[in-house]
């Protein structure tokens, strides 16, 4: 089935793995700096067993792996996880649940390195009408940056809504995604939680989902 597009948003209709995606291209999580912040718009249309947020991978690669999912099921809970030369960093659950169905929230992720070589991995969701934080986390991983990742990755592809294993893909809709270089603060990402730019900037094939970085990532929506 294909994607379609709605309030300025992309709606993926769910189904097996591979059914409706977005494929945000190849590194794009490195923008110059081991520091970044990922903002996501998006809401959770109908929970599906660890349906992918997004997910960071190259080809079947297993080893080397990045991904936020929505619900786990098994435990009523969301899953984030970061996996680096076949170890897993860190497995966060119930870090973010509940993901209210129908409900828009902003999602943020940052990476920032510390002076030791560890770097802290932070996420929170957001209310996006108020900017409240709804719940947020974070974790700190010895020795390791985002450039060790993507020199063990090669060249890694961010997804919407596709899983690197055998995970349907969800029933979400996006509404727009920003990678920036370095940190970007609480009470900023707060700020811009309640706004949305409403002018596309992306080609009329893709309008309707708004990605935003330092430079441009082309977007192929799958079934458009």
């Amino acid at each position: 089935s294909s994607l379609t597009f709605s309030d300025g948003m992309v709606n993926l209709p769910g189904g097996t793995k591979g059914t409706s995606y977005v494929n945000l291209g190849e590194n794009a999580f490195s923008v110059g700096s081991d520091n970044i912040t990922i903002e996501i718009w998006a809401r959770q249309n109908q929970a599906v067993n660890l349906a992918r947020i997004l997910d960071y991978y190259a080809g079947t690669d297993s080893n080397n792996d990045i991904y936020m999912a929505w619900w786990y099921e098994r435990e009523a809970a969301d899953l984030i996880e970061v996996k680096s030369g076949g170890t897993r960093k860190f497995n966060a659950r119930n870090t973010m649940h509940p993901y209210t169905l129908g409900t828009k929230y902003h999602i943020s992720m940052t990476f920032c390195t510390n002076a030791n070589g560890s770097t802290t991995v932070s996420w929170a969701k957001r209310n996006t009408t108020s900017g409240v934080v709804e719940k947020s986390s974070s974790q700190t991983i010895s020795g390791w940056t985002l450039s060790a990742f993507h020199a063990l990755a090669g060249s890694p592809r961010l997804y919407l809504g596709y899983s690197l294993y055998g995970e349907a893909d969800p029933k979400a809709s996006y509404d727009e995604v920003r990678i920036s270089s370095g940190i970007i603060g609480a009470e900023q990402c707060s700020t811009t939680a309640t706004r949305r730019p409403t002018t596309a900037i992306l080609p009329a094939r893709s309008v309707g989902l708004i990605i935003q970085t330092n430079c441009l990532i082309p977007t192929v929506p799958h079934g458009v």
